[in-house]
């Protein structure tokens, strides 16, 4: 079977073989879930290729990650800029399925020393607008509840960002999500009510 060999060769000792067959699977996209544990594996391992770490991320994030949602959460923390990038943009495809990683992502939203031009902070903000959005939009369709006290802290997470981030583009990223939120919110009286105090305020005095 061809994703069991691309599997495989994830182990190969050759980098270019290796990393190869994790970007073959990224193009496979949803049609490789047996190997995403083995994926998830080799992202976690810090022994591993790094490159073949990054495009492991990459090819979850393709075909679809919440079985290891909790290790994309602890891929936030990881020492390389790339691979929690990548985590990032892994949780924000998940869109409300990641609605658990909303405090991991506020954590690296406030570290303001991942580096100075802010990649990770803005990959994690628009993961964490992402999350939002479809968590309303879920809420609107009457497939959940209602709005929590985490989605209220999260607003206000990135309402914070544009009072505090020291990187224009994490500020930019953050106005961007806000309104995007705000539009979506306002469809539904209930989700806006519960918001608004939060979304009124998103704009320093």
């Amino acid at each position: 079977h061809t994703i069991d060999d691309l599997t495989t060769a994830l182990r190969d000792p050759d980098p270019c073989v290796s990393v190869s067959a994790a970007d073959a699977l990224r193009s496979i996209g949803a049609g490789a879930e047996v190997a995403i544990h083995e994926l998830a594996s080799i992202a976690k391992d810090p022994s591993q290729n790094l490159y073949l770490r990054r495009t492991s991320i990459l090819a979850l994030r393709s075909i679809g990650a919440e079985p290891v949602l909790d290790d994309l959460r602890k891929l936030l923390e990881d020492k390389d800029f790339g691979i929690r990038s990548n985590a990032a943009g892994a949780l924000l495809s998940l869109g409300y399925q990641a609605q658990k990683a909303i405090p991991d992502l506020e954590k690296t939203i406030k570290d303001y020393e991942e580096n100075w031009y802010g990649q990770v902070r803005e990959d994690a903000i628009e993961a964490l607008g992402a999350i939002e959005l479809d968590l309303i939009k879920e809420i609107s369709k009457g497939s959940r509840g209602k709005i929590e006290n985490n989605d209220i802290n999260a607003v206000s997470t990135l309402r914070d960002v544009l009072v505090s981030d020291p990187a224009w583009r994490v500020r930019k990223q953050a106005t961007e999500q806000l309104g995007k939120i705000a539009e979506e919110a306002q469809k539904n009286k209930p989700v806006y009510d519960s918001l608004r105090d939060s979304l009124n305020a998103t704009v320093p005095s």
